[in-house]
């Protein structure tokens, strides 16, 4: 008779077609943010088990997008995006600005970095930006109406509970801007909790406080 390991083996290779797969009790905080983007979460005779997805082929992986205000620069939305889809508002942005010349998947990333980072999104996977994101259990607590900064609301998974939090994000060009912007607000600002993702979109960081006790 297999044990628990080989029957969740089997499952996922029935699923997805390989058995990488992890109890989600023996991840760390850091590999638990996100792991609902990269993982099929199951239980399974009482275990939480990540399935994680097969990784893509380059015209269907995704890329973090974010959706910037053309007049204020502030984000908007984010969301993942295919190769597919990046290239398409690419073209369609050219065609608008009347240009016969389209992309691929050759030179996507030089178009985008070109005509579209920063002006109508992000995408700091292509950039190599750093993005620190801080986040609010109340709204009275964050700040508005800074440069490169938002205000929505978010459910953000914590080791206890998910609560509905405020987020803003902020991009940065160097490693020493980033510090410098962390170490000022950490003096600052009443924020519960900054996530900060390197320019590869790695988590880098994460900093956990309890507001309750910050004067």
């Amino acid at each position: 008779m297999k044990d628990i390991t080989e029957r969740i083996d089997d499952m996922c290779q029935e699923i997805h077609g390989h058995t990488n797969w992890a109890c989600v009790d023996t991840l760390s905080d850091f590999e638990k943010v996100g792991l609902d983007q990269v993982a099929d979460i199951v239980t399974i005779e009482g275990q939480r088990v990540a399935f994680y997805y097969a990784e893509a082929d380059e015209d269907e992986r995704t890329y973090l997008v974010y959706t910037l205000d053309y007049d204020s620069g502030l984000v908007k939305s984010e969301a993942q995006w295919t190769v597919a889809k990046i290239i398409a508002e690419i073209n369609r942005d050219r065609s608008e600005a009347g240009s016969s010349l389209t992309y691929d998947e050759s030179n996507w990333q030089e178009a985008w970095l070109t005509f579209m980072e920063a002006e109508h999104y992000a995408i700091p996977e292509v950039s190599k930006k750093w993005v620190v994101k801080l986040y609010w259990e109340n709204a009275s607590d964050a700040p508005y109406g800074e440069d490169l900064a938002t205000q929505e609301e978010v459910f953000l998974t914590t080791r206890d509970e998910t609560k509905m939090h405020y987020v803003h994000t902020y991009f940065f060009d160097t490693e020493a801007e980033k510090d410098a912007f962390v170490m000022g607000v950490n003096d600052a600002r009443r924020y519960g909790q900054c996530i900060i993702f390197n320019p590869g979109g790695e988590l880098d960081t994460i900093i956990e406080r309890d507001v309750s006790k910050l004067p």
